[in-house]
């Protein structure tokens, strides 16, 4: 499972890197004890279509470029004026128009940040939720109190086949021996096979 907190405007999102051993990352993440797990792309995206939907979960490589980010929201509101064109002029229907450009922003935009972030290389897969829509969601205690989340199986599609993961790295920490140890016996217990388990390449002090 992947574990989606809840955000802003309804928004679910489990943030990933293209980089699974890198130091800002252990910092930032996996103190004191922090274990990176790397997902096979192409399973993921099987899962999880590029094009996003409301309601469905999408896989997103986040923009960190400003001048893409100007051009596919320009993009964007070209296809919002296209799709008014068969009412008549679009110019003249500014509610309409920008009823359906926020709802087409709040999908796209979860996927851009700052360049001041480039260096994460972040993957998110993302989904907006019903606001009205509660029966699905569970809770957990986190940093800011009570934070409702989904649950998203990771399993190839019709099937009970964990497959999605390709390796764990176990981050910089005491004991980093008895933790590979523990990893391979927790994948072994819940028969997930062909995991590679291996120690960060981060020392544990510089």
């Amino acid at each position: 499972m992947l574990v989606f907190p809840l955000g802003p405007a309804d928004q679910k999102a489990g943030c990933l890197s293209k980089h699974g051993d890198q130091l800002s990352q252990w910092r930032a993440y996996g103190r004191p004890r922090g274990f990176s797990i790397g997902f096979d792309r192409q399973s993921l995206q099987r899962i999880c279509p590029l094009v996003p939907e409301f309601g469905k979960l999408s896989y997103r490589t986040v923009s960190y470029s400003e001048a893409v980010q100007d051009g596919m929201i320009a993009d964007l509101f070209g296809f919002v004026l296209a799709r008014l064109s068969g009412l008549g002029d679009p110019y003249t229907q500014p509610d309409a128009a920008a009823w359906i450009f926020i709802l087409e922003a709040l999908i796209l935009v979860p996927a851009f940040k700052s360049p001041a972030f480039a260096e994460e290389e972040e993957v998110r897969l993302q989904i907006f939720h019903d606001p009205g829509t509660s029966h699905d969601l569970e809770f957990r205690n986190g940093a800011m109190g009570i934070t409702p989340y989904l649950e998203i199986a990771l399993n190839e599609p019709r099937t009970d086949r964990l497959t999605t993961i390709r390796e764990v790295i176990v981050g910089p920490q005491p004991n980093q021996e008895e933790a590979l140890r523990a990893v391979k016996q927790l994948l072994a217990r819940n028969e997930i096979q062909d995991v590679d388990v291996k120690p960060s390449s981060v020392p544990l002090r510089s």
